[in-house]
């Protein structure tokens, strides 16, 4: 693969990464209301932490490749 496709996936998912984490922890106090209002809103925090999830995973996986460490197979 491309070291500038690798660069570029690194910081593009390293940097939807922090900012998902610089949100949570900016709007903890919005996202805890909205959750304690009940019904279907308890999904929200699920979907965030799903979303981190995703994007982290995705700049591991970029950041390995980026190194040029593989899985065997």
């Amino acid at each position: 693969m491309d070291k500038g496709n690798d660069i570029g996936k690194l910081v593009g998912y390293g940097s939807l990464t922090a900012a998902l984490y610089f949100a949570l922890f900016f709007f903890e106090r919005e996202l805890m209301q909205v959750t304690g209002r009940g019904g279907w809103a308890f999904l929200i925090p699920i979907a965030f932490a799903f979303a981190v999830s995703v994007t982290h995973g995705a700049f591991t996986g970029a950041f390995w490749d980026f190194i040029g460490i593989k899985a065997r197979k």
